[in-house]
This record gives C-alpha cells, sequence and structure tokens, in this order.
C-alpha cells in the first residue's frame, strides 16, 4: 500500500485494495453523518467534496438515510 495524504484521519492512496478502499468510504460516510447530525454542515460539505474529487463517490440524503455511488 502507497500512503501519499490523509483526508479527515484516513489514507488516501494512489493504489489500494478494494476492501480497504470501501472501509475507508463507510468510515468517511460515517463521519459526515455524525456532523451533519451536530449541525456541522461545513464539515459535512468538505467530506462530500473530497469523497467526490478522491474517490469519485457521489451521495444522495434520502428520508431513508444516506445512498452512495461509485462514478466511472
Amino acid at each position: 500500500m502507497i500512503i501519499e495524504k490523509s483526508f479527515y484521519g484516513l489514507p488516501l492512496a494512489s493504489r489500494i485494495c478494494k476492501t480497504k478502499l470501501s472501509e475507508e468510504i463507510m468510515e468517511l460516510i460515517r463521519k459526515r453523518e455524525a456532523a451533519r447530525k451536530v449541525g456541522d454542515f461545513k464539515t459535512a460539505d468538505q467530506i462530500r467534496t473530497g469523497l467526490r474529487e478522491e474517490y469519485n463517490i457521489v451521495l444522495e440524503d434520502t428520508e431513508d438515510g444516506v445512498k452512495w455511488k461509485k462514478l466511472k
């Protein structure tokens, strides 16, 4: 694994296995949800933007919770 930098305490890597990436993405989504619950929308927005820019993950807030998908 090659660690280049971190994003909200989680490593960003240029080459990382899919299982590890999935765990990191889920942790970031949980951190974003926690930030939203306490009204820290700036942090929540930064995490959303980071997921989009670093992982090509798009989040959608729904009545049933957060849904996410990976863009190609």
